[in-house]
């Protein structure tokens, strides 16, 4: 059976599923506008908050669920889960993410719009500093490009999306989902496996989901350390 992603959402009963999808939503909108209206934008191409090692970006399995489900509707979820069934996946970029240059610090987001929140804190969240007062998350890139200009970065921290609201929000739209942090990829792993399990349980005669020929993700995604 093919699905269109807003069925599928909705057949799969998911508590809280459809809200954070819409919260995903409204944080880039707030955030482009923010972006837009400060000229305050990361540097063309660069990937370098996204080459790391995946157990540096931790993630619930719930947050990852859209992500999951645009996997399964666009036929690449054999190729990730051929990835992600592998030893140490931990330890290598996350498999979304498609390096274009050698060392990995330009590069892209195959499945941007999808991405957890991890991922839009960077440069685009607030924090608690060290005194209490709100800090704008920054990687050593926008640090530097944006050192001596105070009053924006201030002005920032005051605009952007506060983490200690945000996270909570997500946290409480679904209770029964296990709510643990995991290294990104195995959360990603652990939720396409759950939505896997879920869309068997809808459709019993479905094929197995390694029945399908094995898909190269349109972005191209690149596991090279």
């Amino acid at each position: 059976m093919l699905w269109e992603k807003d069925k599928l959402v909705k057949a799969l009963e998911i508590d809280g599923l459809e809200e954070l999808i819409q919260l995903y939503k409204d944080y880039d909108i707030q955030t482009s506008f923010v972006r837009r209206d400060n000229n305050f934008f990361c540097v063309s191409g660069c990937g370098a908050c996204c080459y790391k090692p995946s157990l540096h970006l931790e993630v619930t399995v719930f947050e990852m669920i859209p992500l999951a489900i645009d996997l399964i509707i666009s036929g690449q979820v054999n190729y990730v889960l051929e990835i992600l069934n592998q030893q140490g996946i931990e330890q290598i970029p996350c498999v979304m993410y498609h390096k274009t240059s050698e060392d990995g610090s330009q590069g892209y987001c195959t499945d941007y719009d999808n991405r957890p929140l991890i991922c839009r804190y960077f440069g685009g969240a607030a924090k608690v500093g060290k005194y209490g007062s709100r800090q704008l998350v920054l990687c050593k890139i926008l640090k530097e490009k944006h050192k001596l200009n105070q009053d924006l970065l201030d002005r920032l921290s005051n605009l952007m999306p506060f983490i200690p609201h945000v996270t909570p929000q997500l946290r409480n739209l679904n209770r029964y989902i296990d709510n643990g942090l995991y290294p990104l990829n195995q959360g990603l792993k652990q939720a396409l496996e759950y939505v896997l399990f879920r869309m068997q349980w809808l459709n019993p005669d479905a094929p197995e989901p390694n029945d399908p020929p094995v898909l190269t993700p349109s972005g191209g995604v690149d596991i090279a350390a």
